[in-house]
């Protein structure tokens, strides 16, 4: 059997890849540090080219953001220093709204400027023809 890394796809080593993936804060590089795991390119030609793996690293990062939203909390709980655990506290917060956007991720809608209004579905660029900008920009 030759030595190095893996460079084959399996469901098997997907799998491995993911639900490390879920739990662990050093992300794909450093999963991908250990001997018996691929490279980070091979795993990136393997979201490509695999639409199952490509489902499940999306929903494990999705597992990791929803991951560091609990342990946050409870290391904002149990914070010695108060402006250590709000620092920590922030970080964590931004990860897992990059992470699990559905669930922490900031929500935008934008409406017509009256609070009843529905939002607004689509935006379209509008360019104005003929006119030169003025000095402000």
């Amino acid at each position: 059997m030759p030595g190095g890394r893996p460079t084959d796809y399996t469901p098997e080593l997907a799998s491995i890849i993911c639900e490390r993936l879920s739990t662990e804060e050093g992300g794909l590089s450093e999963i991908c540090k250990a001997d018996d795991m691929p490279s980070p390119s091979t795993v990136y030609l393997w979201l490509t080219k695999h639409k199952e793996f490509s489902e499940m690293y999306a929903h494990a990062r999705e597992s990791l953001g929803v991951y560091v939203a609990h342990r946050g909390v409870k290391e904002a709980i149990d914070a010695k220093d108060a402006q250590l655990g709000r620092l920590q506290f922030d970080a964590r917060k931004w990860l897992a709204s990059k992470l699990a956007v559905k669930q922490f991720g900031d929500k935008l809608a934008l409406t017509g400027g009256n609070p009843d209004d529905e939002p607004i579905k689509t935006v379209t660029r509008i360019e104005l023809v003929g006119v030169e900008p003025d000095d402000n920009g």
